[in-house]
C-alpha cells in the first residue's frame, strides 16, 4: 500500500501532522531549495516529538557535488536521530562523484537518493548505482519547483518505470515533487511505497505557507480510496 509523506519546517508544523496518520515525517526548509536543510536544534526538536508515533526523514541540503561535504552532512543529520537522510542527487556528476563516497556513510544511516526529474532523463541506471552504493531507498522529485508537477517532468510511462527499477533493486520508493491531490490516483496506480507531499498540504496550496491537518487529510483520504478501489 502506498504510504504518505508530509514535509514539515517546524516543530507547530510536526504537531500539526501527526494529528494525522501520515506514514512518514520529512523535513526539511523550503524556503532554502528543493532539498533544503532544517538547523540541527529544529530537527532535534521534531525527532522528540515524532518517537514512536511514524517513521521520519530529513534532507542534507541542496550541497554541491562534492563527496566529502555530503558524507559529512550526512553524519551530522543522521546523528540527530532521524530514522532516514535524504541526500539530493542533481545529476550525473553528483552520481559520479558522490556516491562512491557515500557508500561508507550508507553502512551506517539509511540514505534515500533524490533523483531530480528536471536533472535527469533516465531513472533506471541510477537506481542501480544506488543499490550498489548500498542506498536504502530512493525518490524521484523537482529540482526547480516553477516547473509544476513531476508529472510535467516526466511522463507517466518513465515514472511507472522508476517505480518498476526501484523495485528490482529492492529500494524504498518514493515519487514527489509539487503533487496535487489529483496526482494521487494515477501515481498510486503505479505502486511506490510513499508518494511525498508538500505544497498540497499546506494552507492557501502555497510551498512557503503553514502545513494544515484539514489539507493532509484530505491527501490521507484519497489515498485511502485509491487503496481501497
Amino acid at each position: 500500500m502506498t504510504g504518505l509523506l508530509a514535509s514539515v519546517r517546524s516543530v507547530e508544523e510536526a504537531n500539526i501532522a501527526l494529528q494525522t496518520p501520515i506514514d512518514i515525517l520529512d523535513m526539511k526548509e523550503p524556503s532554502a531549495g528543493a532539498l533544503g536543510a532544517l538547523d540541527a536544534d529544529v530537527i532535534r526538536a521534531i525527532v522528540e516529538v515524532a518517537h514512536g508515533r511514524c517513521t521520519t526523514s530529513a534532507t542534507a541540503g541542496d550541497l554541491p557535488p562534492q563527496g566529502d561535504v555530503m558524507a559529512q552532512r550526512v553524519r551530522e543529520v543522521a546523528a540527530l536521530g532521524v530514522d532516514y537522510v535524504k541526500v539530493g542527487l542533481f545529476g550525473p556528476r553528483y552520481l559520479e562523484k558522490c556516491l562512491p563516497v557515500l557508500r561508507d556513510a550508507a553502512r551506517e544511516t539509511q540514505l534515500v537518493g533524490v533523483l531530480f526529474a528536471d536533472r535527469l532523463a533516465d531513472f533506471e541506471g541510477p537506481c542501480r548505482l544506488l543499490k550498489a552504493a548500498g542506498f536504502a531507498g530512493v525518490m524521484v522529485d523537482t529540482a526547480d519547483k516553477t516547473n509544476g508537477s513531476v508529472r510535467r517532468c516526466a511522463d507517466d510511462d518513465a515514472l511507472k518505470r522508476f517505480v518498476n527499477a526501484a523495485r528490482e533493486c529492492g529500494l524504498l520508493c518514493g515519487i514527489a515533487g509539487s503533487l496535487g491531490v489529483d496526482d494521487i490516483e494515477p501515481l498510486q496506480k503505479m505502486g511506490p511505497d510513499y508518494l511525498g507531499f508538500r505544497t498540497a498540504l499546506c494552507e492557501g496550496g502555497e510551498r512557503g505557507g503553514k502545513v494544515s491537518a484539514a489539507a493532509i487529510g484530505r491527501a490521507l483520504e484519497k489515498v485511502s480510496n485509491g487503496a481501497a478501489a
